[in-house]
């Protein structure tokens, strides 16, 4: 008898310290929350004022609406069983979209939020979304921190950008013959006059050129493939009915003549004009130098080149402008154009 008590005392023992353990452990463990979400709204790039915001009212959500202009999809009552945690996610139109926020773990006092993201190729500046997360009442504190890590859900394997005619035009200040070399001859596709390891032309300072069996041009042209276009958070964006203005206004700045500015007009117009927007930047001196060195002897005084990358858009997005230079014309110019699509 005395043995049975024993053996019951020694059962409810381990099953309190049992309970003890699984409370705790319950404590300790994150909350994992399948999480049901919507995009609200694409924010400026510098306004981060409802970063992490957790939104407990109508109130506070219909303020936040208000600051970024954006529609409602939240009802009143929805605020009686629920918060909803407003995060800031990074996105790049260009090379990829949000499939989706995966999940929302709560652990302490952060948010561990994974996001997939559906990969694709293309160049532009990334945008900001507003998400907001919902949870049950109560289970945020209000000085919540996230965590956003993304998850690429597929492979892709992205082609080399091609480089579309660049033309090179020579302008001594009197006649002279000049060498043009491509430094990286391995990635050219066409050219014109034929390639053969260098360019050999008699260049007039009015920019006429005339190779060595006396046949004339106005420019040498190539087309390649490039690996040095990145990623950046700078361009502009520009309605497909505004192409004319822009390019005019923004070749004039990088240096072109009005011949020059008309022929690179008239080259993509047709490629710019009927999108609902484009997203175009100007690739940067040392990110040309990179994709396609150019030598060319004797030195020239000035070399102006110009690379648009540009991507249709079917809507607005925020991108910080970019800012471009003017060169100052002297000398021996060397002018070359040209440009890459996504």
């Amino acid at each position: 008898m005395k043995k049975s008590i024993i053996m019951i005392v020694i059962a409810i023992v381990i099953i309190v310290i049992g309970s003890v353990i699984i409370v705790k452990n319950n404590q300790n463990k994150k909350q994992i929350v399948k999480p049901f979400y919507l995009f609200v709204a694409t924010i400026d790039e510098s306004d981060e004022l409802y970063k992490d915001k957790v939104i407990q009212t109508y109130d506070e959500y219909n303020e936040l609406l208000e600051h970024y202009q954006a529609q409602s999809t939240i009802d009143e009552s929805d605020f009686e069983k629920y918060e909803y945690l407003s995060i800031i996610i990074e996105n790049n139109y260009c090379n990829g979209s949000i499939e989706g926020i995966e999940s929302a773990d709560i652990n302490k006092d952060t948010v561990d939020v994974l996001v997939n993201i559906k990969s694709s190729c293309g160049v532009c500046a990334p945008i900001k979304l507003l998400y907001f997360i919902r949870f049950e009442k109560g289970k945020l504190q209000s000085d919540i921190k996230t965590n956003i890590k993304y998850r690429q859900i597929n492979n892709v394997k992205c082609d080399p950008d091609t480089e579309y005619k660049p033309v090179i035009y020579l302008y001594p200040t009197v006649d002279t013959d000049v060498t043009v070399k491509l430094g990286k001859e391995e990635n050219l596709l066409v050219t014109y006059p034929k390639y053969e390891k260098e360019w050999k032309v008699r260049a007039t300072k009015q920019g006429n050129l005339t190779d060595e069996n006396g046949r004339n041009y106005y420019a040498l042209y190539w087309e390649g493939i490039s690996y040095s276009i990145k990623n950046s958070d700078e361009g502009f964006v520009v309605k497909g009915e505004d192409t004319i203005e822009f390019l005019e206004e923004k070749l004039k700045i990088l240096g072109l003549n009005e011949r020059e500015s008309n022929e690179f007009i008239m080259y993509w117009l047709p490629k710019l004009q009927n999108n609902e927007y484009n997203y175009i930047r100007f690739a940067s001196m040392e990110e040309i130098n990179d994709s396609m060195p150019l030598i060319i002897n004797p030195k020239p005084d000035t070399i102006i080149r110009i690379l648009m990358i540009s991507k249709p858009l079917k809507e607005k997005i925020s991108v910080k402008e970019q800012k471009l230079i003017t060169p100052n014309r002297k000398g021996f110019t060397v002018v070359e154009w040209g440009g890459t699509t996504k």
